[in-house]
């Protein structure tokens, strides 16, 4: 993202430079994402923005906008989904489970301490 003017005509011209070679006053925060799932993208930057940047050629800069404004981006490549396997990911998949148990047993207690007090908020006066 560029620092200072986002407006898109001041992206365009951030990414004519970068497509000249010269790197100019980078006066961008580049960021590298590698290996960010779909649904990632879409998230954080919305559907227009993910199908666009699926569509574009790898290798080549462009201005896209996303629903925080105009971005400078570059699709390096798309790697297709592969399928998980469970024994390799057992470890992840247990700690995620015992997070997901523990957060919930929090929640509860949390919940049963609230309903043995009472609140009450009285006026300061001045």
């Amino acid at each position: 993202m560029l620092s200072g003017d986002r407006s898109e005509a001041a992206t365009r011209a951030f990414v004519e430079t970068l497509h000249k070679g010269t790197p100019g006053e980078l006066n961008a925060g580049l960021r590298v994402f590698k290996g960010r799932p779909h649904s990632n993208i879409v998230q954080g930057y919305g559907e227009e923005f993910a199908k666009a940047l699926e569509e574009s050629p790898p290798g080549e800069w462009h201005a896209q906008r996303t629903r925080d404004g105009w971005r400078a981006t570059r699709l390096e490549s798309i790697t297709p989904p592969k399928p998980a396997v469970y024994e390799t990911l057992r470890g992840v998949v247990l700690q995620d489970w015992t997070d997901a148990i523990m957060a919930e047993q929090r929640s509860a207690a949390v919940r049963a301490l609230t309903r043995k007090y009472t609140v009450k908020v009285e006026p300061v006066n001045k």
